[in-house]
């Protein structure tokens, strides 16, 4: 069964697991010795809620890989159609970029790759604006994907620039982020810290 979430990256991802699932060899279980006569249930035992269920399931066929395959596709399709209106290069958009990257390698044309080429320059391949956040370098994974397929240096040029940045400039303040401010503009937000000492805030 295929769950649909808000979340768009979520409903690949999910989908991306099913496929997987379908794909993966499943070894026979081990079948259980008939009862004995000392044993055995009487024939007019109400069946109980958990074996109906494991009949109805068993009864159930399983999605093939092609079922899955459509459905993600289905998808990444109805996404790219209706854009929301998240940051292009925020977290929420990255999550749906790993899977689309995901469903590239599984789909039999380069639309996928397009899709996320045609991205990838929108955003100028670069990070969003907070250099110590860790939702901000989620979309350098996309960037980083599609250097490995297409090996043009300018997509993984602002990325490195980033992060070198960081290493250059490493911070040794407090991360509490209750001591600095808000959620949203403290200190421990910029470097996406959840530490919250215990009697402070």
């Amino acid at each position: 069964m295929i769950v649909f979430l808000r979340k768009s990256g979520w409903m690949i991802w999910l989908a991306g697991i099913g496929l997987a699932a379908c794909a993966t060899p499943q070894a026979a279980a081990p079948q259980a010795p008939a009862p004995s006569a000392m044993t055995a249930a009487p024939a007019t035992a109400p069946a109980s809620a958990a074996a109906t269920t494991a009949a109805a399931d068993s009864s159930t066929p399983a999605p093939t890989p092609a079922a899955v395959l459509q459905i993600m596709e289905q998808v990444a399709d109805w996404q790219l159609a209706h854009p929301s209106r998240d940051p292009k290069d925020g977290w929420i958009y990255a999550a749906f970029y790993t899977g689309v990257m995901a469903l590239n390698g599984l789909a039999p044309d380069g639309k996928y790759h397009d899709a996320m080429l045609a991205q990838g320059t929108q955003n100028a391949w670069k990070p969003a604006r907070r250099p110590y956040m860790a939702d901000d370098h989620a979309v350098t994974q996309m960037y980083l994907e599609l250097y490995l397929l297409d090996h043009q240096p300018e997509m993984i040029a602002p990325t490195r620039a980033a992060f070198d940045y960081v290493l250059a400039n490493l911070k040794d303040d407090d991360l509490d982020y209750t001591l600095s401010g808000s959620w949203t503009n403290g200190r421990g937000a910029i470097r996406y810290s959840w530490i919250h000492r215990r009697g402070r805030g």
